[in-house]
């Protein structure tokens, strides 16, 4: 799976691996510097483009499962234990549901 997403877009599988991205921004209005989501209306071009990845990496994972696996995702917690040996495919799922691009 890794090898198919970095084939279409190597920034894509980066949103996998990173996370997703959110525009954000510092509220300076209280006394202590916060950060914010930022409107949408506010984001630039770059925030859209990394934004796209995010949705892009959704759309190309939840196509990618059949109906069956898809709703299993949604609901099974799947163990992680090191050195078990899960397929590519199930490792970008694994990571798309914790980074909550699958819910």
């Amino acid at each position: 799976m890794q090898i198919f997403i970095e084939a279409i877009d190597l920034n894509i599988w980066e949103a996998i691996e990173i996370g997703p991205y959110v525009p954000t921004i510092i509220d300076g209005s209280t006394s202590t510097c916060t950060t914010i989501q930022k409107p949408r209306d506010k984001w630039s071009g770059e925030d859209r483009r990394r934004v796209q990845y995010n949705l892009k990496a959704k759309k190309i994972i939840t196509s990618a499962l059949g109906i069956d696996e898809y709703l299993e995702s949604q609901t099974v917690q799947v163990p992680r234990r090191c050195g078990t040996h899960f397929n590519s495919h199930m490792r970008a799922q694994l990571m798309l549901r914790d980074q909550g691009l699958i819910l």
